[in-house]
């Protein structure tokens, strides 16, 4: 952590990688804040006011690289960030993706080949 001093106050600077968590739920189980659980067990709960702290909410269990500034309340405001690894979820939901992306042509012309009787009669 790096510290600068602007006008008589101090500005800390963070520079970390580790998994982002949740940490706060609403009654339907969705996460209304989430931190970034670094390696040392040390956690900084994402500021999601600026832009880029809101678009962490997209890369939870994802690895992360990020820069930002600690405020009062120990919170950091993300300044910039680097996703390092998609979490399994994530990877999960793109391979899906991708599947579906190569078997829906093949349905399709098996589909056209292939007599089939009507659905609907």
């Amino acid at each position: 952590m790096r510290k600068k001093k602007t006008f008589g106050s101090e500005i800390k600077t963070v520079s970390a990688s580790g998994i982002i968590v949740p940490v706060e739920w609403d009654t339907q189980g969705n996460p209304t804040r989430m931190a970034l659980s670094t390696d040392d067990e040390h956690e900084y709960v994402i500021d999601r006011r600026s832009k880029k702290g809101n678009e962490m909410a997209k890369l939870l269990r994802a690895q992360v690289q990020v820069e930002g500034i600690l405020n009062e309340k120990g919170s950091i405001i993300v300044k910039r960030y680097e996703c390092i690894d998609i979490g399994r979820s994530e990877a999960k939901t793109h391979r899906s993706a991708e599947l579906i992306d190569i078997l829906l042509p093949i349905l399709i012309f098996f589909y056209s080949v292939v007599d089939f009787p009507p659905l609907i009669t």
